[in-house]
């Protein structure tokens, strides 16, 4: 099954474009925590791209800003394009859905919450030892 879902912060404040057939696109970059290793919450994080089309893009321009957290669900799309240096395969995320989860302000807070989870389930962990 080819089916993403992935949450993360907008980079900058969206911009709606409309093209001259009328459809609408704005694209964003997400800012999406990797956690890798949970005793020094050490993390990556990965900045990805994503195009929203027609009511996907006017919802993101509408409600969303800079520091929103919102998911995305779509497809991955793989396809051939034509470089100076041959073709090369490229996949790119296909958003179905955009959601918005949290303002940006809402952030501190939520991240707060975040680690007093991570807190108790590993004070729950060192417990069962």
């Amino acid at each position: 099954m080819n089916k993403i879902a992935i949450s993360g912060r907008l980079t900058k404040d969206p911009e709606l474009k409309e093209l001259e057939n009328g459809k609408k696109v704005s694209n964003i970059t997400l800012a999406i925590d990797r956690y890798y290793n949970p005793k020094t919450k050490e993390k990556v994080v990965d900045f990805v791209n994503f195009t929203l089309w027609n009511k996907n893009a006017e919802k993101c321009f509408n409600i969303a800003k800079k520091g929103s957290l919102v998911e995305i669900d779509g497809y991955l799309s793989a396809k051939q394009v034509e470089t100076t240096n041959g073709k090369i395969n490229v996949v790119e995320p296909v958003v179905d859905e955009f959601r918005h989860i949290c303002k940006a302000q809402n952030y501190e807070n939520e991240t707060n919450l975040e680690e007093e989870q991570t807190n108790e389930i590993e004070e729950e962990t060192e417990m069962e030892k």
